[in-house]
C-alpha cells in the first residue's frame, strides 16, 4: 500500500509550502498505527514499511500547471481564497526556476503479506 497517512506528512514540502491550509486536511487522514491494525485484524502482517521518492512533477512549472485544476482532494477541500493564494505564489516561484527540477515527494510504502500464507 503506497499512501499519505495523517502521521508521516514531512515528504511534502512543496505542497504545504505554498497551500500550508492543507496540512491541517491531510493531518486527518488515517496514521500509519491506524492502518497497520485495521491489516492486522483482517489477517495480514507488516513486513516493511519505508519511504520512496516519487517524482511528481519534472518542474515547479509543470507542477504549478498541474495544481491549477485544483484536483488533489486537499486542494479542493481548502478555501477558495487560500488555494488561490497558493497558487498565485507556486506560479510566481515558478517563473523564478531558472533552473527546473523534479518535485519530489516522499510517499509512505507499507507491505503486508497475509498471514496464512507465512
Amino acid at each position: 500500500m503506497r499512501g499519505t497517512f495523517g502521521d508521516e506528512l514531512d515528504g511534502f514540502p512543496t505542497f504545504f509550502r505554498f497551500w500550508p491550509a492543507t496540512r491541517e486536511i491531510c493531518q486527518q487522514l488515517p496514521t500509519i498505527q491506524h492502518t497497520v491494525a485495521v491489516f492486522e485484524a483482517n489477517g495480514f502482517v507488516l513486513t516493511e514499511h519505508r519511504r520512496v521518492d516519487q517524482a511528481t512533477a519534472p518542474s515547479l512549472r509543470e507542477f504549478a500547471e498541474r495544481t491549477r485544476f485544483r484536483a488533489d482532494t486537499a486542494l479542493a477541500l481548502i478555501s477558495d481564497s487560500a488555494f488561490l493564494e497558493g497558487q498565485a505564489a507556486i506560479e510566481m516561484a515558478a517563473t523564478h526556476e531558472h533552473v527546473p527540477g523534479p518535485v519530489v515527494e516522499g510517499i509512505e510504502l507499507l507491505m503486508f503479506q497475509n498471514n496464512s500464507s507465512l
